[in-house]
């Protein structure tokens, strides 16, 4: 039992540690703007297009010191909404001039992350899995936290957000298209699960695109069409 336990509390330890590291900045706070910039910054909409805070098991609604973002961050940000954008694979060697996909770093972190089993080793399961994260959020947070799915959605949030400063929305997003496997119909349980947006490649080719940073570095294939 006590292996167990150091074990369980150990892999924690780990995903932590590689958290900070592949989540650092170049310089520590607290990070000073003039008051002009202030003073736009709060009469702006601001929406942020990317985040990968669902890979890394961190509670959305707690601040953290790391990381990119969480609810209590995005509210003191005045961020309006905020794209949610699940990785579902990142090769080992992963770099923006030439990656391979052939390789698979996210079933280990996923593993000590304590993810359930059927993520481990496929890409679907793992974008559902960071969907319903997603939702347990929306759902412990009181009305802070509100999940777009469609153009109505949007408009009502963006109704009450004039009124309510203490509220951010959010919608899923899809880093590449990798977990569909080259089966587009796929995209269906996507869709149920809140997906609305998916990126057609990140770092590496996919059976529906090309990447800039992969190794064919073409255009969208016949599967795509």
């Amino acid at each position: 039992m006590l292996i167990v336990l150091i074990g369980w509390f150990g892999s924690r330890a780990t995903t932590r540690f590689v958290a900070s590291r592949a989540n650092g900045v170049l310089s520590r706070g607290p990070y000073k703007a003039s008051s002009r910039a202030v003073m736009l910054h709060r009469r702006l909409r601001v929406v942020d297009m990317h985040a990968d805070t669902l890979l890394w098991g961190r509670d959305l609604l707690k601040e953290s010191k790391s990381g990119h973002i969480d609810v209590p961050r995005l509210l003191k940000g005045n961020v309006g909404v905020q794209a949610f954008t699940v990785v579902t694979k990142v090769p080992w060697g992963q770099n923006i001039n030439r990656t391979s996909g052939n390789s698979d770093a996210i079933g280990v972190l996923a593993a000590m992350e304590h993810w359930p089993p059927r993520t481990w080793n496929n890409l679907l399961e793992r974008a559902l899995y960071q969907a319903s994260e997603l939702d347990r959020a929306e759902a412990r947070s009181g009305g802070k936290l509100v999940v777009i799915h469609n153009r109505r959605e949007l408009d009502a949030y963006l109704v009450r957000w004039k009124s309510d400063s203490q509220v951010v929305g959010g919608f899923l997003g899809l880093e590449g298209s990798q977990a569909l496997r080259g089966d587009l119909g796929k995209l269906d349980d996507l869709y149920r699960a809140g997906f609305r947006m998916v990126a057609p490649t990140h770092f590496f080719d996919t059976e529906i695109s090309g990447s800039a940073s992969g190794l064919n570095k073409g255009g969208l294939t016949p599967t795509s069409g």
